[in-house]
């Protein structure tokens, strides 16, 4: 069975903000994702890693 990362709201919303923050300021070049056990991280142009995001759930 597949599986995905799904974000709550606030996650999310914070992602969005960033994405946001960096499109006015430059705009965005690049985007990291890292998959960790307690969730993901995101990493925007040269930026610090954001806190661990969203949670594993099975498709279906």
């Amino acid at each position: 069975m597949k599986s995905f990362i799904e974000l709550n709201p606030y996650d999310a919303r914070d992602l969005m903000n960033a994405l946001r923050s960096q499109e006015k300021n430059g705009g965005i070049r690049k985007l990291r994702i890292a998959i960790e056990a307690e969730g993901v991280k995101f990493k925007i142009n040269e930026n610090m890693w954001s806190p661990p995001m969203g949670k594993e759930v099975q498709a279906g």
